[in-house]
């Protein structure tokens, strides 16, 4: 299986007003890399412009430790440059399109490589014609790679840490949004497929054993302990191994002719941020015992790695214990378990800073009390097969696969843990799942839906700007869960029977659920005839349609509800119809309204794709995403502002909204505006003035959710997609 981390730079490369741009993007090979590694950088760029690009290492100047070893554009056109003899540093763009630049070092090994790609974008004067690279098709199989298994220090480093900076961030290629992406692909081996034999409740998998020492976060790292010879002081409490009690914090052993605060001068214990730069732990020092010194920390941040330094230099480092969340995923062949816990965005995202994967803890998978697997993640594999459960860790998550069984036990996932001042592991986390009838999971077609399938719906007649949100309900966004790596939900909407339905930008499908999650139909795939998708980016619905904006090929697609294809309407110079790289849609009335980030423009259809209308003319800069109210439409442009449209294209309103990377909008039936930022991990609620009036935070996961979508139905529920997590995240108004 081929796992993608991508570190995200969101910039916007393409504009109504032409001028050169430059744009500058930021990259980083470790000094660990492995000899295949490789960065892709994804770029809209528009036809008929020239393209600079220069290579510098950061704080340095020019560079040649990087180098440029393809340009491709992502759609099927098969149209690439790559440089012969000489960098490639000029090429001529012939049509309109997603690219992706592939950089790798020029050093197998050595020093990290911070560098810097420039990208300049030129209109051509008329008759000017460029020197180019030659252009040749390129098999994107022949993508280096970083095999995580020869070179997990490499792989790891690809980890990115999302409190970086604000652009920074994990996710696929944001195409939908026309950004910029840098990737390392981390070759994993296939997933062992899952075992056709029924659970026997008798078998038990132990992988580790109780009498074998754990490894533990100091083993894993090259750090020292002072001795009682060396020291006049040292760390005795948490031991190796061990968890931090936060009732007992730090004990330090000091010998009995020091000064009472001499710990408190000559230790220090600190976090490592985000940036490497150390951060002091606010706590109190006192004595409990006589040759005792412990510190407290004011607070424990759950999955926090903590270093005590010290006088002589020396390091050691303890973990926090980390929230853990499970969840089960259950359909009607196989049932799957996810234990994760929260990153903590302020810290290092690496073993320095953080848990990223449960050393020192033993898991344990229950069904009926009989075990099936117990392991300690340290000491096996990242993933394989143990008996009927197929298993896989990654950064803070831990995912268990298995046939589904003809009964329906009763699973249980527990954690054990040593915890400082227990001599014997704990159980420190412990969950319990039931199993669903088979049936009650089993996608099914629409005409099939019960009555129940979708919400009884009851219309709020106001929805007061003073309104408190609180989380309802989480669940999976991927009707497949061997395709969940992949996977990028984007946009949704509400259909009028109050089913919800959404876009997955990177599998090209198009789902179906009931406000409980569960899947009513799902259908799309790639590719370049009717009915199948390119890069889908926007839904709407309206009356029974289903509507879908398709960068890559430059169209609009209108599907049935039980997924049939009905009609693909592309752009028609002679009748007046501009599609280029649509965007977000949305209805008023009977009219079909589509922003277009290509050109800069606003386009009315009818619901046949016939062309009503449309204007722009340098009104937009960079728009993201479209939606109308009673009044007229709205568009939200990249920098965060928000523009207020009459349908004849005058403007009558605007605001900031001070969203860093908005992505997805919404304007609920009562005329408040919500925006998912996706850089500040957070969706905003303001009223038509610009005013703040409430912001949903990140619920709890794995890892930061990235907000891509929001949808608000007329009973007040608010459905918003988590790309980062692959959820749908239901919020309900409070009582």
């Amino acid at each position: 299986m081929k796992k993608i981390f991508i570190l995200v730079l969101m910039l916007f490369a393409g504009s109504s007003v032409w001028a050169d741009k430059t744009f500058n993007y930021r990259g980083i090979f470790p000094a660990d890399r492995g000899k295949d590694a490789v960065i892709t950088n994804y770029i809209l760029l528009k036809k008929g412009t020239e393209v600079e690009f220069t290579l510098s290492e950061q704080g340095k100047g020019p560079t040649e430790l990087v180098k440029i070893t393809a340009v491709e554009l992502t759609s099927n056109a098969p149209t690439a440059f790559y440089p012969k003899d000489e960098p490639l540093k000029k090429i001529l763009i012939n049509e309109t399109g997603i690219y992706q630049v592939k950089l790798v070092p020029t050093q197998e090994s050595g020093a990290e490589v911070r560098f810097v790609l420039g990208v300049t974008e030129r209109e051509l004067p008329a008759g000017e014609t460029p020197v180019v690279a030659p252009a040749q098709a390129i098999n994107p199989d022949a993508v280096p790679t970083v095999d995580s298994a020869s070179d997990p220090v490499a792989a790891q480093a690809s980890v990115p840490n999302p409190a970086t900076a604000p652009a920074l961030m994990q996710a696929p290629a944001d195409l939908a949004n026309a950004t910029i992406a840098s990737t390392v692909q981390i070759q994993m081996p296939a997933t062992v497929d899952l075992p056709q034999n029924q659970i026997q409740s008798s078998e038990t998998i132990n992988i580790s054993d109780s009498q074998t020492a754990s490894a533990s976060i100091d083993q894993a790292l090259p750090v020292t302990t002072p001795s009682q010879d060396s020291s006049p002081a040292v760390l005795i409490a948490p031991a190796e191994g061990f968890f931090i009690n936060p009732l007992n914090g730090f004990v330090f052993s000091c010998a009995a002719d020091q000064p009472a605060d001499y710990v408190e001068k000559h230790f220090e214990v600190f976090l490592l941020g985000f940036d490497g730069e150390p951060m002091t732990v606010p706590g109190q020092f006192f004595s409990a015992r006589a040759g005792q010194v412990t510190f407290l920390p004011d607070q424990l941040l759950p999955g926090a790695v903590y270093s005590i330094r010290g006088p002589d230099g020396s390091m050691a480092r303890r973990g926090a214990f980390p929230d853990l969340v499970a969840e089960m995923v259950d359909s009607s062949s196989s049932i799957v378990f996810r234990l994760y816990w929260k990153q903590q965005p302020q810290l290092q995202a690496n073993p320095l800073g953080q848990m990223i994967r449960l050393d020192n803890v033993i898991i344990t998978l229950k069904s009926d009390e009989n075990e099936l697997v117990k392991l300690e993640p340290a000491l096996v594999a990242p993933y394989g097969i143990a008996g009927s459960v197929n298993y896989k860790f990654q950064p803070y998550e831990m995912v268990f696969t298995l046939a589904r069984p003809e009964n329906m036990p009763t699973w249980q996932i527990v954690a054990e843990a040593r915890l400082d001042g227990q001599a014997d592991p704990v159980v420190v986390f412990k969950q319990e799942f039931k199993t669903a009838s088979a049936s009650a999971t089993e996608p099914v077609a629409v005409d099939e839906i019960d009555p129940d399938a979708v919400a009884n719906l009851t219309a709020l007649a106001d929805l007061p700007e003073k309104a408190v949100f609180s989380l309802k309900r989480s669940f999976s966004a991927v009707d497949k869960e061997a395709e969940i790596e992949r996977a990028w939900p984007e946009e949704l909407c509400w259909s009028e029977s109050g089913s919800l339905w959404l876009i997955d930008t990177q599998r090209r499908r198009i789902m179906n659920f009931n406000e409980d999650g569960r899947l009513l139909l799902a259908f799309g795939s790639k590719g370049d005839q009717p009915g199948e998708m390119g890069l889908p980016v926007a839904i709407a619905c309206h009356h029974g349609r289903i509507f879908v904006s398709d960068t890559a090929r430059h169209c609009l697609h209108k599907f049935a509800e039980d997924g049939s294809f009905l009609l693909e309407t592309k752009g028609d110079p002679e009748k007046s119809v501009m599609i280029d790289v649509p965007a977000g849609l949305d209805f008023r009335g009977e009219e079909l309204w589509l922003v277009d980030r290509g050109i800069g423009q606003v386009t009315c259809l009818d619901v046949e794709g016939r062309y009503l209308g449309g204007f722009g003319d340098g009104l937009f800069e960079a728009p993201v995403s479209l939606r109308t109210d009673r009044d007229g439409l709205l568009v939200l442009e990249k920098s965060g502002i928000l523009k207020k449209f009459s349908p004849m294209g005058q403007q009558t309103a605007g605001f900031q909204t001070g969203c860093v990377e908005p992505r997805g909008f919404d304007v609920d039936p009562w005329g408040t505006i919500w925006v998912c930022d996706a850089s500040k991990f957070q969706v905003v609620r303001f009223n038509q003035k610009g005013r703040q009036l409430a912001v949903l935070k990140a619920p709890p996961g794995p890892k930061p959710w990235i907000p891509t979508g929001v949808a608000v139905r007329q009973d007040g529920t608010v459905a918003i997609t988590d790309a980062e997590n692959k959820k749908i995240h239901i919020f309900m108004v409070d009582n």
